[in-house]
C-alpha cells in the first residue's frame, strides 16, 4: 500500500490479534483510477494507492459495512497499523461521528479573539448586476474603528491571529489596509503572535504600484474573483460605466504574483459554463505562475436554491480534472466566522455582522464594536446551534467530513444544506481528482 501516494509499505509476517477489537470507519471509500486501486478515508483525509499484493487484505476492510465490527486477524501487523493510522479501522469503543462532532464544536467556543474580518469600505468600483450589497451609499472605515480593532488584538491572549480585509472593494482604501497591517505586524512581533492575513479584492486596482505598497506593508496573500471565462465575466463583473474588467484583472494578477500568493476563485455558472473548453483560456493565461492557485466555485444565489444546486453540480461534474481539488482533505471545522465565538466581522462604522453575506444588506442589530467587544449573544446563539453531526440529512451522510455540513446560513435560511456532492459518483470523482493531482505534484517535486 502506498500511503498518500508517496511511500511504500513492506509487509512482514502476519500477527494475530483479538477479533472484534476494531470496526470499519463510517467514511471509507475504494475506487479505481488508471488501473490503480485507490482507498480514501473522509475523516482523516488519508488517500492511498494499494499495491496489488496487499489488495486481498485491504479490500475486505474498506468494503465492509461502515461502522461494523470486523475480524482483523488476517491482516499483517504493519498493514494493520497503517489502516488504523489512516482511519480506515477504528477502535470498537470509539464513537467516530461523535469524535468528529467534538472536532467541529471545540474550537468554536474559544473565547479569545483570533479572527477579524475588517470591512474597510462598503464602496465598490464595480456595478455587478447580481451583487446583493448596496454600494451606492458606501462608507469607509472610521479611524476610531481601526483603533478598536487594534486594541482587541493587543488584548488577546491567543497565540495566532487572522485578519481578512473585505469590502466593498478594499483597494479603494489601500492606506487603511496598510495602516492596520503595519500595526498588526508590530503587535504580533511584540506579543509573539502568529499573524495570518488575506485581502479579498476584485483585482481591478491591483496595479504594480499598489502591489508594491501592499507588499511593503506585509500583505502577501490575496484572493481575486473571476466569473468564469472572459465572455461571461465581462457581462457580470463590470465597471460603473458598464465596461468589462477581465483583461486588466488577468494582467494585474500575473504582475502581483511576482511578490505575493494569489488565490483566483473562478465562479462558475451552469447556464454558461458546461465544458472545460469554455474556461481553458483562463487556465492557459495563468499557467506557469507558481504563486497563483486557480480553483472553481459554484455561483451561489440567495434567491434561487435550485440554480445554486445546478451550479454546484456543474463544478462537480464538468470541471473535476482541472479545478475540483482541495489542498486539505482531512475533516475539520468550516471556516465560518458566524459560528465561532472567537471571530468578528466589523463594518466600517463599527457595527457587527455575523456572516460575510450580511455585509451591505439589511441585517439584525448585533451591536457595535465601539460599544462592546462582541456581537449580541442572543442573536448569535441561533447560529451557534448549527450542528451538522446531529441534524439530518448530514448526520448520516458519508460525505460529511469532507463537505463539513455546507454553509450554516443555508441551514438557517432554508432548514437544509446545499449539498456539495449530490451523488456517490460526484464524491468518487472528487477522490480520483485529488489522487491524480497528488501524483502530478509528486512527479514534479511540488
Amino acid at each position: 500500500m502506498s500511503t498518500c501516494t508517496e511511500t511504500s509499505v513492506h509487509v512482514a509476517e502476519k500477527q494475530h490479534r483479538s477479533s472484534g477489537d476494531y470496526k470499519t470507519s463510517l467514511y471509507n471509500w475504494i475506487t479505481d483510477s488508471d488501473g490503480k486501486t485507490i482507498i480514501y478515508n473522509g475523516a482523516t483525509g488519508c488517500l492511498a494507492e494499494v499495491e496489488p499484493q496487499y489488495l486481498d487484505q485491504i479490500r475486505p476492510v474498506v468494503e465492509s459495512m461502515p461502522g461494523e465490527a470486523i475480524d482483523t486477524s488476517f491482516i499483517s501487523e504493519p498493514l494493520h497499523q497503517q489502516l488504523v493510522s489512516g482511519g480506515f479501522l477504528v477502535s470498537i469503543d470509539i464513537d467516530e461521528r461523535e469524535f468528529l462532532r467534538q472536532v467541529l464544536l471545540a474550537p468554536r467556543y474559544m473565547t479569545e479573539i483570533c479572527n477579524i474580518s475588517a470591512v474597510v469600505t462598503t464602496r465598490c468600483n464595480f456595478a455587478c448586476p447580481y451583487c446583493v450589497q448596496d454600494s451606492s451609499r458606501g462608507t469607509d472605515m472610521k479611524p476610531e474603528v481601526v483603533d478598536r480593532i487594534l486594541e482587541l488584538v493587543r488584548k488577546t491572549r491567543s497565540q495566532s491571529f487572522s485578519i481578512s480585509f473585505y469590502g466593498g472593494e478594499p483597494l479603494l482604501v489601500p492606506d487603511t489596509v496598510c495602516e492596520i497591517m503595519r500595526e498588526l505586524k508590530k503587535i504580533s512581533s511584540e506579543k509573539g503572535i502568529n499573524l495570518y492575513h488575506l485581502l479579498v479584492t476584485n483585482g481591478y486596482l491591483l496595479d504594480a504600484d499598489t502591489t508594491q505598497e501592499l507588499s511593503r506593508n506585509g500583505i502577501d496573500h490575496l484572493q481575486v474573483t473571476l466569473d468564469g471565462n472572459k465572455e461571461y465575466h465581462d457581462k457580470r463583473r463590470v465597471l460603473k460605466d458598464g465596461n468589462g474588467t477581465f483583461d486588466r484583472i488577468i494582467e494585474n494578477i500575473i504582475t502581483a504574483s511576482r511578490c505575493m500568493d494569489i488565490d483566483v476563485r473562478m465562479n462558475l455558472e451552469s447556464s454558461m459554463h458546461t465544458t472545460c473548453a469554455e474556461v481553458a483560456h483562463v487556465e492557459s493565461a495563468l499557467q506557469g505562475h507558481q504563486r497563483i492557485h486557480l480553483y472553481a466555485a459554484p455561483t451561489r444565489w440567495s434567491d434561487s436554491i435550485d440554480a445554486t444546486k445546478r451550479n454546484i453540480s456543474s463544478v462537480c461534474k464538468c470541471f473535476p480534472n482541472r479545478y475540483y481539488y482541495k489542498n486539505r482533505l482531512e475533516a475539520g471545522i468550516p471556516g465560518c466566522c458566524a459560528v465561532s465565538l472567537s471571530s468578528r466581522v466589523v463594518l466600517p462604522d463599527g457595527r457587527f455582522v455575523l456572516c460575510w453575506d450580511e455585509v451591505g444588506t439589511d441585517h439584525p442589530d448585533y451591536g457595535s464594536l465601539l460599544e462592546r467587544n462582541y456581537p449580541d449573544p442572543s442573536r448569535k446563539s441561533m447560529w451557534m446551534r448549527w450542528d451538522p453531526y446531529l441534524n439530518e440529512p448530514c448526520a448520516s451522510c458519508r460525505f460529511l467530513p469532507t463537505c463539513r455540513g455546507s454553509c450554516p446560513k443555508d441551514w438557517i435560511m432554508t432548514g437544509k444544506p446545499l449539498c456539495e456532492f449530490h451523488t456517490e459518483d460526484d464524491y468518487v470523482s472528487f477522490i480520483i481528482t485529488n489522487y491524480q493531482k497528488r501524483v502530478i505534484c509528486r512527479k514534479e517535486g511540488l
